[in-house]
């Protein structure tokens, strides 16, 4: 049977998602981690990430390979990769993060979706993305480049991400390409990037 599936793009198919015992411990460790409450969009790109959807990322783009895909639409290791998935986060609450520090993602609700174990911090080049936004992430989200060069300062964090819960977060959109809903919103001042299990 399965040899009459489509191989994953990158050659492997990503499923970050933990056992019930693990997240039961995840969440009971989360009550001591600093939280971010993630917009519709970032709950979209969770549930990628999470689900294989976009399978090879492990999590959230680090530094090196968002610089790569927002020049050459590639990952680092030359994997065709279009949209730089990242973590956008406020500059307060960036500056209160480490490599090593460890991050409970919320729902609207509160509830914990995923650890997001961080391994880097770091504030994006806004201009050259915007200059790069033709291709990357300016218009595959629906935004216009002019919104992206208007952008305050932000800061990315590199990070590993954990996924505690066993549902799955839902956003109803089978695609990052999909226009409007909350992938046209814009993105708070910060980015958190890095990897994501559920």
């Amino acid at each position: 049977m399965t040899d009459n599936l489509i191989a994953p793009h990158g050659g492997t198919l990503v499923n970050l998602l933990v056992p019930e015992d693990r997240a039961a411990d995840l969440k009971k460790q989360s009550a001591d981690w600093p939280s971010w409450d993630l917009t519709p969009r970032q709950l979209c790109d969770l549930e990628l990430l999470t689900s294989g959807g976009f399978s090879p990322l492990r999590g959230f783009l680090g530094r090196t390979d968002y610089e790569s895909v927002r020049d050459s639409m590639r990952l680092a290791d030359g994997t065709l990769w279009p949209i730089p998935v990242t973590l956008d986060v406020s500059e307060e609450f960036a500056e209160g993060l480490a490599p090593g520090t460890t991050v409970a993602l919320r729902d609207a609700e509160g509830v914990m979706l995923a650890a997001l174990h961080v391994s880097d911090v770091w504030r994006p080049d806004v201009e050259a993305e915007a200059a790069a936004g033709s291709t990357t992430s300016a218009t595959s989200r629906g935004r216009s480049t002019s919104a992206a060069r208007s952008r305050r300062c932000r800061r990315r964090c590199t990070t590993t991400t954990t996924t505690s819960d066993t549902r799955r977060p839902s956003c109803g959109r089978s695609s990052p390409a999909t226009a409007g809903g909350p992938w046209s919103r814009s993105r708070p001042a910060t980015r958190c990037t890095g990897r994501t299990r559920s």
